[in-house]
């Protein structure tokens, strides 16, 4: 006699969801308000392995099928994992403290996510930065295309990541997306754009001779008399300024075209 699989059997218990729990065979999802409106959050048993935008329905199985089910084939009920998150932080809105579940992606996707998530709010950093700071100088390329497949958006800011021409770039979910995103955070869109337009890629500050990108927060907090606008960091080194501590600008974070 053929049993039913467990995947396709509902919750009844709380004893039965614990064991789907521990057992790695939970997947889940929920749909939690942003300031970029409503979005898709899936979940399985080691963190949340998805965001995206609520689209309808169907699009929200399909999804689920495609890019969270550890079981291609099985037919996986979609399980609200609110209980889940609730005995995991103590808050159900605290979504931030869960852990990802980065199953599935190369060791050089997981490297580029880890690093662009120190990235701080309100802050940008260049495709050339990310590729130098995991140890990959000559994978600013590679790194966009990481980015481009980061299944956990908003929570791996990959929104913070820019053009090495200070440009805002591409985003895997549109580029008003991106700026609301960015906008939300405190970046002055305004000036980027207008930086990026003039080809001035960091920010000198001469009371402390240093230079910065420009969202770096020492380079915000100086004076507009003590900020002088560099074109690159060659530029900025023949002027005697050295990299700011902080945000590390590079030669492979600063280049004049391409990522």
């Amino acid at each position: 006699m053929n049993t039913p699989s467990i995947l396709e059997l509902s919750m009844s218990s709380d004893l039965g969801h614990q064991f789907l729990t521990t057992t790695d065979l939970l997947a889940g999802w929920a749909v939690f308000e942003s300031t970029v409106g409503s979005l898709l959050i899936t979940y399985s048993s080691k963190g949340i392995t998805a965001v995206t935008p609520v689209v309808d329905s169907e699009g929200l199985q399909h999804l689920h099928r495609m890019r969270v089910s550890r079981y291609p084939g099985k037919r996986i009920r979609l399980v609200d994992p609110a209980t889940v998150i609730r005995d995991r932080t103590g808050r159900p809105d605290l979504v931030e403290s869960l852990p990802l579940d980065l199953h599935g992606l190369t060791e050089f996707q997981q490297a580029v996510l880890h690093k662009t998530a120190e990235i701080p709010p309100g802050e940008v950093r260049p495709y050339g930065w990310v590729a130098k700071e995991i140890g990959s100088p000559r994978a600013a390329r590679a790194v966009g295309s990481a980015l481009n497949k980061n299944p956990v958006p908003i929570l791996i800011p990959c929104h913070r990541v820019n053009k090495s021409d200070g440009a805002i770039g591409h985003y895997a979910f549109g580029i008003r997306m991106k700026r609301r995103l960015l906008k939300a955070e405190g970046v002055d869109l305004h000036i980027l754009d207008k930086l990026s337009k003039r080809g001035v890629q960091l920010i000198g500050v001469t009371t402390t001779q240093t230079f910065c990108f420009p969202t770096c927060q020492h380079a915000r907090r100086a004076a507009e008399q003590h900020r002088v606008e560099l074109r690159s960091s060659s530029v900025a080194r023949k002027s005697r300024y050295r990299p700011c501590r902080i945000c590390r600008p590079t030669e492979a974070g600063t280049t004049r075209n391409g990522k």
